[in-house]
């Protein structure tokens, strides 16, 4: 039973199960059994003799590749272990409880924090638009407070597992330190900032978005998606059953289906990733293009050790960004459109976030890894994010920190993941360029597939940094994914 090969046997079992679970709740609306499948996989991450049996191994390995998968392992077990602790998952559903019912009491009736909302929006006068928002701030105190409860919790047992923080666990499975994050992102300030200032990008920004249906359906629908997607794969000089990645859409005529898209690859059993139509058609080829980037990944490391699917998430991420990004580089879209002020406006629509919220996400990474790093009060976290906010776009804070309860606690640490991989997909596209002169090429997914979809062998966050030149595309498509 303590063998690397039953725990990885397992671990294979709960991942299949619980991504077969998650497309039956999609596309069927069948429940989604959390708490079931918590409890179900719970005495396994919680099993003493597992635990030791890593641990005491871990202690013995000087190889360092093999000492990693040792310690993605443990990793692996700490954070499941804070997943499934019962405490947490009990202040999610108060919290979650707090947000969903009537829980601000007016002159004897309940209201909704929209309903709140609403009234403040709808004030007379000030007096009343006062009264209304303490109100909300009063109810958002107790709130956060038990997002900072949740927060405190996972920094406990990770300590407990030996880590610093619950940061310092996350970031085992990143392989990248805190201090190296900060670096990477505090080098991108300068020009964030003068770029998120420039009102007119901004507005121009948003016109793009608004334009974008109307201009990028004289050209595309979402049925001709897969279509311009196999035409781009052909010219990598691959198929889309590459390496056996099936792509089938759902049936429906069925009312409770919800339209996604499912690909299937086998790694190796069924892993399925999801596609929603239900979307604007900018965001539909994004996705089509960037979960198909995600397949192509995990379809060319086609491993039986789980661990080694573990791979950092900025890493899988930009590797998606490798097949997303043809909807925006000029060879390859200007195939399809002629008009270059066209041109323009489906490629800033299409990808799928802009300056502005990319600069979002540096912002909740900065505000999230410090309430990690000391125990904050309300208040304290409250000026932290004022502060941060002020810095990063001389604003004052403009949204309570607490309705991002989702994007904070839910999901850790998502935002960097992001940041990074942005910024991996443009250093390894901009190399391409320079050594092949063109994206389109049978050689290009060659390159890609013998430098950077190697299994347990990702190239780390500095070594690809350091292969950049001033010779970089240009920012147009830098900060996205």
């Amino acid at each position: 039973m303590n063998s690397y090969e039953y725990i990885n046997i397992e671990l294979e079992k709960i991942h299949r199960e619980c991504n077969l679970s998650y497309w039956d709740h999609l596309v069927n609306n069948e429940p989604l059994h959390r708490e079931k499948i918590l409890n179900k996989y719970r005495p396994f991450f919680y099993d003493r003799e597992i635990i030791s049996f890593i641990h005491r191994n871990l202690g013995k390995l000087e190889d360092k590749l093999e000492k990693r998968k040792w310690l993605l392992l443990k990793s692996y077990f700490s954070r499941k272990m804070i997943e499934y602790d019962q405490e947490i998952n009990a202040a999610f559903e108060q919290a979650s409880d707090l947000m969903l019912d009537k829980a601000v009491k007016i002159e004897g009736k309940k209201f909704g924090v929209m309903e709140l909302q609403s009234k403040i929006n709808c004030s007379e006068n000030a007096e009343e638009k006062k009264h209304y928002t303490d109100l909300k701030d009063k109810f958002f105190n107790q709130y956060k407070q038990k997002i900072l409860n949740i927060i405190n919790r996972r920094n406990y047992l990770s300590k407990k597992q030996g880590y610093s923080s619950f940061l310092d666990l996350c970031l085992v499975n990143d392989d990248i330190s805190y201090e190296q994050l900060k670096n990477i992102i505090f080098s991108l300030k300068d020009e964030l900032i003068k770029i998120t200032r420039n009102d007119l990008i901004q507005k121009e920004s948003r016109k793009n978005f608004n334009d974008n249906n109307e201009v990028s359906s004289k050209y595309f629908s979402i049925n001709s998606g897969y279509d311009l997607l196999n035409g781009f794969l052909n010219q990598w000089g691959i198929s889309a059953n590459y390496k056996g990645i099936t792509f089938k859409k759902t049936d429906s005529t069925k009312e409770s289906n919800q339209s996604n898209e499912c690909i299937d690859i086998s790694i190796p059993d069924d892993i399925r990733i999801f596609v929603n139509t239900k979307v604007p058609l900018s965001d539909y080829l994004y996705c089509l293009f960037h979960e198909f980037g995600h397949a192509l990944h995990l379809a060319s490391i086609n491993t039986e050790d789980y661990i080694f699917k573990l791979t950092p998430a900025y890493y899988c991420e930009a590797m998606a960004g490798l097949v997303d990004k043809l909807l925006v580089l000029p060879e390859s879209l200007g195939q399809y459109v002629d008009n270059e002020d066209e041109l323009n406006i489906i490629s800033k629509s299409i990808i799928s976030s802009n300056y502005n919220i990319f600069l979002g996400n540096i912002i909740r990474f900065l505000f999230e890894s410090e309430l990690y790093e000391k125990e904050l009060k309300v208040k304290e976290a409250d000026n932290l994010y004022k502060k941060i906010m002020y810095q990063w776009t001389g604003l004052k804070e403009r949204r309570n920190w607490g309705e991002l309860f989702v994007s904070y606690v839910k999901f850790p640490f998502n935002e960097y993941s992001y940041i990074i991989a942005n910024i991996i997909s443009n250093q390894v596209i901009s190399n391409i360029y320079r050594k092949f002169g063109s994206y389109l090429k049978p050689e290009v997914f060659d390159y890609i597939e013998q430098n950077y979809y190697q299994p347990g062998n990702e190239k780390p966050i500095q070594e690809i940094l350091s292969e950049s030149t001033e010779e970089d595309l240009n920012t147009d498509y830098f900060f996205r994914i």
